[in-house]
């Protein structure tokens, strides 16, 4: 990267917004700094210009003043998200290494095949999509076209114990043995909005899970109404069908929900 590119770089507009909530233990603030970068190799500006790749990143950080080790994991964790090569196997390092190794790569794409026309394009983006005293819910979204035949879309989500920093995981969330229930309404649900008889086997209807038995994935948002599942293009139907979402409101699952869970306060009596 060039030095008028980096200095462009560092002078990205940066926004600091302050989201306040009450936290159980003392008055708190959490405060979430937000980033976006971008670069390009080529002229992206004409219209099927055959020398263009553009990358956009737009990312977080929170701050917790209270609670700096709860901080540190979830900075930690969004980071190692967020700097997954979009080219290689390994994380870059930092978001300028990213950056230049995908502006590297098409410019050997180019090299190696200068009369191909390909317009490369990536866009990830973080962003937090809840948060009350106990949970900061995140999501990464991910477009980008490479070559191929259609460009690839994914989109996951992170839920955060605001108390620990930890990624909340379902066994989190619900009593022992939860699993079959939740399969089971889960289930249910999808049926309903897919048009889909009881009986009817899910591989003839477009659908494929492992050894044909429904079941949700770890691909989850929360929120104080319910918890949506969410699968990415190809998980469980072909590209043409598109994500798959299911939403659970807690009313259906309160009897399966532990009492001592971040989401118990929001079942009501």
């Amino acid at each position: 990267m060039n030095e008028k590119t980096f200095i462009l770089l560092i002078l990205v507009i940066v926004g600091v917004i302050a989201l306040p909530y009450t936290n159980t233990r003392a008055q708190d603030s959490l405060i979430i700094e937000t980033f976006t970068v971008e670069d390009q190799t080529g002229d992206c500006g004409i219209s099927k210009s055959d020398n263009c790749a553009h990358i956009k990143l737009e990312y977080f950080k929170v701050e917790i003043p209270s609670n700096k080790q709860a901080q540190k994991k979830i900075n930690l964790f969004m980071k190692n998200r967020m700097l997954a090569s979009v080219v290689g196997e390994e994380n870059s390092e930092n978001v300028d290494q990213l950056i230049k190794e995908y502006l590297d790569e098409y410019k050997k794409f180019k090299r190696e095949f200068p009369d191909s026309w390909q317009q490369w394009e990536v866009e990830r983006t973080a962003e937090i999509v809840f948060q009350d005293e106990n949970i900061l819910a995140a999501d990464i979204h991910e477009y980008s076209f490479l070559g191929g035949a259609h460009p690839n879309s994914y989109l996951n989500f992170y839920n955060f114990n605001l108390s620990t920093g930890e990624l909340i995981k379902l066994s989190d969330l619900f009593i022992d043995g939860y699993e079959t229930e939740l399969n089971k309404v889960a289930e249910s649900i999808f049926r309903k909005e897919k048009g889909i008889s009881r009986n009817v086997d899910m591989s003839k209807s477009g659908y494929w899970f492992k050894d044909n038995k429904f079941s949700v994935n770890n691909n989850f948002l929360l929120n104080d109404e319910g918890i949506l599942f969410y699968y990415n293009s190809y998980e469980i139907a072909p590209y043409a069908v598109g994500p798959t979402r299911i939403f659970i409101p807690y009313e259906n699952i309160k009897h399966i929900i532990d009492n001592r869970s971040v989401v118990s306060d929001f079942i009501s009596e």
